[in-house]
C-alpha cells in the first residue's frame, strides 16, 4: 500500500506541472501584488485563511490527477505484460521468445558469448487429458513452469511455446550448466505428483533437449534469423531424440557456428 502511494505521488509530481504551479502562484502572488502596491494591506488572519483553502484544493485536485496517472500506469503494464505473457502460466508467451532468442544469438555471434537452449515437453500428455480430463492437463502445465521458473536463474528466460512444449533461454550459460538445470527439472517433475478433479494421482515427466550456441569465426554480416532456426532446430532434435530414446530423459547436442 505504502510503495503503491509513492508511486502515486511521483506520478502526480512528473505528470500534474501544471497544478505544482498553480500551488505556487497562489502562494506567491499575494507577496508580490502587496509588495508592488497593487492592492492594500490583507489582514494576515484573511490572507492565512484563503492561502490556505487554496492550497488545500489545489492538493486535492493534483490528488485526483495523481491517482488517476497511477491507475493509467497500471493499466499500461498490464497491457504490455499481456502481449508478452502466456494467459496459462504466466511464463513469457511465443511472441516474446522469439525476439528474446534473437537478441540473444546476436549477443553471442556479436561478442563469441556461449548460449544455452533447453527445450522440453510432457511425455504422454494427451494420455494425461484423456484419462484425467483437459482441466488436470492444465494444472500439470502450470506445475511444470512454476517449476522451471523457480529452478531458473534471474535472467533465463522460460517461455510456453504452445500446448505441453516449454523453452529455457539461457544467455552467457555452457552446455554444462544448462544440463545441470535440465537434470533439475527432470528430477523434480519425476518427483512431482499432481491430483486430478476426482482425487486420483497423476505422475508424469518430462523429456529435454539441450544447445549450447558456440560462435567461432562468424563473419560481422550475420543473418541473425537463420542462427536462431538452427539453434531451435538443433534443441528440438535433442529433444526428439531423448523422445525417442524411452522419455524422461535429457539428450545434449553443441550448435557451432563458424
Amino acid at each position: 500500500w505504502f510503495g503503491a502511494k509513492c508511486q502515486c505521488i511521483r506520478y502526480g509530481l512528473n505528470r500534474c506541472p501544471l497544478q505544482i504551479a498553480s500551488l505556487a502562484l497562489i502562494l506567491i502572488i499575494p507577496f508580490y501584488l502587496g509588495s508592488g502596491g497593487i492592492v492594500g494591506d490583507v489582514p494576515d488572519d484573511a490572507y492565512i485563511q484563503l492561502s490556505l483553502q487554496s492550497c488545500l484544493a489545489t492538493v486535492f485536485v493534483m490528488g485526483i490527477f495523481s491517482w488517476s496517472y497511477y491507475h493509467r500506469h497500471i493499466l499500461e503494464n498490464a497491457l504490455e505484460k499481456s502481449t508478452r505473457t502466456d494467459p496459462l502460466t504466466g511464463a513469457a508467451n511465443r511472441r516474446f521468445f522469439d525476439k528474446f532468442i534473437k537478441l540473444e544469438v546476436l549477443n553471442s555471434v556479436s561478442f563469441k558469448r556461449s548460449c544455452s537452449l533447453i527445450m522440453l515437453d510432457i511425455d504422454h500428455f494427451k494420455r494425461i487429458n484423456d484419462t484425467y480430463g483437459h482441466p488436470t492437463g492444465d494444472r500439470v502445465i502450470r506445475q511444470l513452469s512454476d517449476l522451471c521458473v523457480h529452478s531458473s536463474r534471474k535472467n533465463d528466460l522460460v517461455a510456453r511455446l504452445g500446448g505441453e512444449e516449454f523453452a529455457i533461454v539461457m544467455p552467457e550459460t555452457k552446455s554444462s550448466e544448462a544440463e545441470k538445470l535440465a537434470e533439475r527439472i527432470r528430477r523434480s517433475v519425476e518427483e512431482t505428483t499432481i491430483l486430478s478433479d476426482d482425487g486420483q494421482p497423476v505422475k508424469w515427466t518430462v523429456s529435454l533437449g539441450v544447445t549450447e550456441l558456440v560462435s567461432e569465426s562468424v563473419s560481422r554480416e550475420i543473418q541473425v534469423s537463420a542462427f536462431v532456426e538452427k539453434f531451435i532446430q538443433s534443441a528440438d532434435s535433442a529433444l526428439y531424440q531423448a523422445k525417442n530414446s524411452g522419455r524422461n530423459q535429457l539428450i545434449v547436442r553443441n550448435l557451432v557456428l563458424g
